[in-house]
């Protein structure tokens, strides 16, 4: 049976997996020393890991291979083909087998009930959500990877377009945004020319740029800046902005500098600096203070985990105890560098009220007005979730 074979390679990539690192990568390298394994073997059992993830933590007391089981019938994901498998080794109750086709929430609904669980069992932090979010909201979210989104410059979507539709590719444009199915292959579509059209970024965290209102001759710093995602949105919006950006991390400002050579844009200043333990001003070539802070700060990336689902199983409230506090570090300490009047955009790809409007509470108690907050994204746009709060220093 085709099924017992994939089992066995499952628990070998489970077993061998550190939790070091994304599962992603893990399964890359598993795939290099298994040259036998085909194209057709690493999706299915990249499929099959992930349903394990997405599972959470339900069952976590029942056999592994009753928990695969009910991992592929929740998450089939092109696993449709082993269904029937599940059940003729009776690995789930025989009252499931008729809402195998079912939609996912009547499948979720129906396991629940069959192992006399309930949404609680699925993640034991969901107390832990905004309360913009239900549990159930959370969990739909977990159930599928969105999908994979490329945000074009504003001047170049309709001619993406047009070089999309002669190439057959089919996509969904939502404004400069453009959603492919999981596993696109762009370059083969755009080789060599990526960077003219614009760069891969996700549909929620492109948008939260847009909050902000300026002139285009501003000061920015872009705090958290990693590898320059933000950065690049902005000065699609606004080439002429005087940018600075800064990451504690000096490779991924590497990544930063070619990323925005790419696109024939100039470079902006850029350090490695650590906000958080180091409250001092960065840069050379501007002075403070500035007009406008982005703040994407380090956090728990639990807007982002259908991306990667073993978060959902390795995420300990340690964790989110270690987050709080830098953030409220790095927040307080950029802060000072900002002109009365001037623009505060607090971000995250997170879910948690403590990473997103509890902070954003505390700079209200430090004289920062609310301008707008909210989240943007989700499983109905097929994107990450993320939170932004536009605030103004008073």
């Amino acid at each position: 049976m085709r099924l017992f074979k994939r089992q066995s390679q499952v628990w070998e990539i489970l077993d061998s997996y550190t939790a070091k690192g994304p599962v992603s990568l893990h399964l890359k390298a598993w795939a290099k020393q298994h040259k036998e394994a085909g194209s057709k073997d690493r999706r299915e059992l990249q499929a099959m890991v992930y349903a394990w993830f997405r599972l959470g933590h339900l069952g976590a007391d029942k056999p592994k291979d009753q928990r695969l089981a009910a991992a592929l019938f929740l998450f089939q994901d092109g696993l449709e083909h082993y269904t029937e498998d599940l059940f003729t080794l009776e690995l789930l109750p025989k009252s499931l087998h008729s809402l195998a086709t079912a939609e996912w929430s009547a499948r979720f609904e129906a396991l629940l009930a069959a192992w006399d669980l309930n949404t609680a069992d699925y993640f034991p932090y969901l107390g832990e959500l905004s309360d913009a979010f239900s549990a159930d909201y959370f969990i739909r979210q977990m159930s599928q990877a969105p999908h994979f989104w490329f945000r074009s410059r504003r001047k170049r979507s309709d001619e993406l377009e047009q070089v999309l539709n002669s190439k057959k590719v089919e996509f969904i444009r939502k404004e400069q945004f453009f959603a492919f199915h999981r596993g696109f292959n762009l370059i083969s579509v755009l080789p060599k020319k990526q960077a003219i059209y614009g760069e891969v970024q996700d549909y929620a965290s492109g948008r939260t740029v847009e909050l902000l209102k300026l002139e285009g001759k501003e000061k920015v710093w872009d705090v958290c800046a990693a590898s320059g995602g933000k950065s690049l949105a902005i000065l699609d919006r606004y080439p002429n902005l005087r940018l600075m950006c800064s990451d504690v991390r000096p490779a991924i400002l590497r990544n930063l500098e070619a990323r925005i050579k790419e696109t024939g844009l100039p470079v902006p200043e850029h350090k490695a600096t650590d906000i958080a333990n180091k409250p001092t001003w960065p840069f050379t070539e501007h002075i403070a203070p500035v007009d406008v802070l982005v703040c994407d700060v380090p956090c728990s990336g639990s807007g982002t985990w259908s991306r990667n689902p073993e978060r959902i199983s390795l995420f300990s409230e340690a964790e989110l105890d270690a987050l709080v506090p830098l953030q409220a570090a790095i927040v307080k300490n950029a802060a000072q560098f900002l002109r009365k009047g001037g623009q505060f955009l607090y971000i995250t790809c997170s879910v948690f009220k403590k990473e997103n409007e509890d902070q954003v509470q505390a700079l209200l108690e430090q004289g920062f007005e609310l301008v707008e907050s909210g989240y943007l994204g989700g499983p109905d746009e097929g994107a990450d979730t993320l939170y932004r709060a536009l605030l103004r220093k008073s």
